[in-house]
């Protein structure tokens, strides 16, 4: 608007100050020593009695929207220099300022809740188009205490931006060790031109909870690595497939206990065939199982016959419990499936005779 930069030099102590000159030195980096001093001078005359000088645009321009570094020397009418000044940052954000900025979103929590499940998808914060928005905005979203990487809004076009959450940081901001499983979290952002803020019109508030039961999983993964896989067992004691010689005979998922933490009176274990949970019951802990033992859980050839044939087949099982909203899963064992009757025709001959 004033076409440059207006600076004003410090007062300082001289008799002949209609004779002192300025130069004055208009930077990107912050300038360590004098030997950072750009040969190329912004300002380089003698001082008004204003102490007011004008940094032509294009040093500004040059740079673009970020923080600025401006430093000076005196020189008197014998050429003598002054030690270079501290370097003086300026905060510059240049064009059309943000504007007309809308509440985030987390899509994910419409259904009232963040939990273990979605933060694997993962979690995204979605952010609307603004006024005068520009690639290189920078947008800095805040989940709990903490703010995420500062990112671009060239690096998640087009709007909505959706900036991923990621699981390290989600639960960080999450007390495991508290209850209730259910905790708010407030979401945030703001938009940085160079290093400008400019504020949402406020944060909102999201429900999360990722309390599992059982073992520790690391990941925000339903399948937890610690789990035992299930042991496959079919009526003629193959471990690996179901053959013609299991048709209409139930098989057996052996689901071994895990050990630490010990298992919950209540605890309940669901075997899944195929991707369907079996039509037998789910076993539940009583708490007067042995440390790590087998639990037999029926596979009824009803649910084996709907899946006749098939390779690598999974099998898993589910660890849920009472107020916990987060099911831990086994990882797969995978079976290989031909249990199909094949019935061929009698053979007929044509006509009555056969004649050899």
């Amino acid at each position: 608007r004033d076409k440059g930069v207006i600076c004003v030099i410090p007062d300082f102590v001289e008799d002949k100050k209609d004779f002192v000159r300025v130069v004055v030195g208009w930077m990107a980096e912050f300038p360590e020593d004098e030997a950072d001093f750009p040969e190329l001078v912004a300002y380089n005359e003698l001082l008004p009695p204003s102490r007011e000088i004008l940094v032509p645009p294009t040093f500004v321009t040059d740079i673009g929207s970020r923080i600025q570094y401006v430093v000076y020397f005196l020189l008197d009418k014998a050429g003598n220099r002054s030690e270079m000044s501290l370097p003086k940052g300026v905060q510059v954000a240049l064009g059309t300022l943000p504007s007309a900025l809308k509440a985030c979103t987390v899509p994910l929590a419409a259904d009232g809740l963040i939990d273990r499940a979605d933060a694997a998808l993962p979690t995204h914060v979605h952010i609307e188009e603004y006024t005068g928005w520009s690639r290189d905005d920078g947008i800095l979203v805040s989940w709990g205490n903490n703010n995420l990487a500062r990112t671009s809004v060239g690096s998640h076009l087009p709007f909505p931006l959706k900036i991923t959450v990621p699981w390290a940081h989600m639960q960080a901001e999450y007390d495991f060790t508290n209850t209730p499983y259910v905790q708010p979290v407030d979401v945030d952002y703001i938009v940085l031109r160079g290093d400008y803020p400019t504020n949402s019109p406020g944060k909102i508030t999201v429900n999360t909870d990722y309390a599992i039961p059982g073992p520790v999983n690391p990941d925000p993964d339903p399948v937890n690595p610690t789990l035992e896989r299930i042991r496959f067992q079919s009526s003629n004691d193959s471990d690996k497939e179901l053959t013609e010689h299991d048709i209409d005979n139930d098989a057996t998922g052996h689901i071994k206990l895990f050990v630490t933490p010990v298992p919950v009176a209540g605890d309940t274990l669901t075997l899944y065939y195929n991707g369907k949970p079996v039509s037998s019951a789910p076993y539940r802990v009583t708490g007067s199982e042995s440390p790590g033992a087998e639990i037999p859980m029926n596979i009824p050839w009803d649910d084996i016959k709907l899946t006749p044939v098939a390779n690598d087949l999974p099998l898993h099982y589910t660890l849920t419990r009472t107020g916990f909203s987060n099911p831990q899963e086994s990882r797969r064992t995978t079976i290989d499936v031909v249990v199909e009757r094949v019935d061929l025709p009698e053979i007929t001959f044509p006509g009555n005779i056969v004649n050899c």
